[in-house]
């Protein structure tokens, strides 16, 4: 009941910057197999795979298949409180469909940021740990060393990298970035997106949300002048 509740309120919120947009009539709880999906929008309404939240101590998803389906970096998220978050990262990606592909690595992690700030005005309440999936100390890292995550990708010439092999790790999910130490988390990227759309979204307030997402990453890296 209380995600129940928690959901509703997201979908208040995103009704309210989304108007038109046709929110599901309801809530499907259903146990499928343990590799199977979390969430889902399907034409009945939004669908929660209870078995992709029972808790990371969960012994199934220990077992050597699952493991290899789901790294531990994964099922440490599988956890209730990250049902709320998961729906409406469902909503969202409906609504405005992610755009990667060819893309460079700039555009990329500020698409991600529009997302996150979306989300995060949808789930104002929600800790940004759930909203990012990373650690408390890995979202602490990520503000302490801000602009050292920033010089590395302007010192090795990634903003404008457009082959997945080269930019990939930085706006996936991941067991984390190595090249920026062992603390650091994966889909750095999404970090560092983030921060630009906020400070973007600081200096053009009267923006809505709809025009944040119709606006070009492009534009809005321009018009930030992001220099931590």
């Amino acid at each position: 009941k209380n995600y129940t509740e928690q959901i509703a309120q997201g979908f208040r919120y995103f009704h309210y910057y989304f108007p038109k947009y046709n929110l599901p009539h309801q809530i499907i709880t259903f146990v499928g197999p343990i590799e199977g999906v979390g969430t889902a929008l399907t034409s009945s309404g939004l669908a929660i795979g209870l078995q992709a939240y029972l808790g990371h101590q969960f012994p199934a998803y220990h077992t050597q298949y699952i493991s290899e389906v789901y790294p531990d970096y994964e099922t440490r998220r599988f956890e209730p409180q990250y049902i709320v978050v998961n729906c409406m990262r469902s909503i969202i990606n409906d609504y405005y469909p992610e755009k990667k592909a060819g893309n460079p690595l700039i555009d990329q992690m500020i698409e991600l940021g529009k997302r996150l700030y979306v989300l995060d005005a949808c789930l104002p309440t929600v800790a940004d740990t759930l909203k990012t999936g990373y650690t408390n100390d890995q979202l602490k890292g990520c503000y302490d060393h801000e602009k050292n995550i920033w010089s590395f990708f302007i010192q090795n010439n990634l903003l404008y990298e457009t082959e997945p092999t080269q930019i990939a790790s930085y706006v996936n999910d991941g067991p984390g970035t190595p090249e920026l130490g062992p603390a650091a988390p994966g889909n750095i990227g999404l970090f560092t997106g983030w921060q630009i759309v906020k400070l973007w979204m600081k200096k053009h307030q009267d923006v809505t949300l709809d025009q944040l997402l119709n606006t070009p990453a492009k534009q809005i890296f321009e018009e930030a002048k992001y220099h931590p």
